[in-house]
This record gives structure tokens, sequence and C-alpha cells, in this order.
């Protein structure tokens, strides 16, 4: 490069930069990649000591967001029956076992609303098996149980009185 002038030089990078940015951010990427592949460990630990470290305040960002966001509450909520049923079960994760997408669960959800129901008062009603999961006895029964075409909304009130019938 041999410039005297770090005017010069300075000018000369920003220039090459600019024209070479895809190869530098494919290059940066790939770079970062290798490191995250070969430092499993270290990140494991980080984040790990993070979340203790910081565990109030991943709290109150998660509860900000499932008070906000009412499709990521019922994406959290899914997910933690879908859990219980796989400890008890062992079988595979949840869209495989809701047989679509969230997204399609919400559609199917909205279209069954009854008066007064809404995403924004998700909460004041509950997401609920028809035929509930209480009745399963196999993975088989697992499977069918958590179905999209066996959930529908249900006032909380009515779902808690309705329980595990």
């Amino acid at each position: 490069m041999g410039y005297k002038d770090k005017e010069k030089q300075r000018e000369y990078l920003k220039k090459y930069y600019e024209r070479n940015k895809h190869k530098n951010l494919d290059h940066k990427r790939e770079i970062k990649k290798l490191w995250r592949e070969n430092n499993k460990e270290k990140i494991s630990a980080y984040n790990s000591n993070y979340a203790k470290e910081h565990r109030e305040d991943i709290n109150q960002r998660e509860k900000l967001k499932r008070d906000a966001d009412p499709v990521y509450r019922m994406k959290l909520n899914l997910r933690k029956m879908t859990r219980r049923s796989i400890k008890n079960f062992n079988v595979k994760g949840n869209s495989e076992l809701l047989g679509c997408s969230y997204n399609e669960v919400r559609n199917h959800l909205t279209k069954q609303f009854k008066d007064g129901m809404s995403w924004d008062n998700y909460g004041e009603w509950h997401i609920d098996h028809i035929i509930p999961l209480a009745s399963a006895s196999t993975e088989e029964d697992v499977k069918k149980l958590f179905h999209y075409t066996n959930l529908q909304p249900l006032w909380a009130e009515e779902n808690l009185i309705k329980g595990s019938k």
C-alpha cells in the first residue's frame, strides 16, 4: 500500500471496503461461524453465567413480550403443554404434534372465537383440548390429542370448570 499520507490511505481503504463489502461480510460470517463451532463450551458457559447474573432482567423482558404479543404467549403455552406430554410419553416436537404451523393454529383458533374473544384478551380465554390430554394413555393418543383440530378457544372460567372432562 505504501501511502505516506494517512488521509489518502484512509480514503483508499474506505473505497476498497465499499467495493468489497459483500465479500467482507461473507468472510466475517464464516469466521464467526467457525469461531462459534470451535468455542461451544466457552459460549455455553458465558450464556449460562449471563442468564444467572441477569435472571431478573431476562424474566422482565419475557413478561413484557408475553403481555404485548398474544401469539408469542400462545407459542409458549403450546410448547409448555407439548413439553409436559413429551416428558410423559416421549414423543417428538411441537409442529409435528400440532400438524401445522403456529400461524395456522392461530387462524384455526381465531375462526372459533366466541363473542368478545380476541388475541388482545388472550389469558381471559384458554386454548382448550376438546378431548382432554388427561385421557391419553399412549403415545398415539397424545399425538391425536395435540393435533390442532383438537384445539378450541374457551373462556377461562368454562375451561377451569370443564377440567379434564
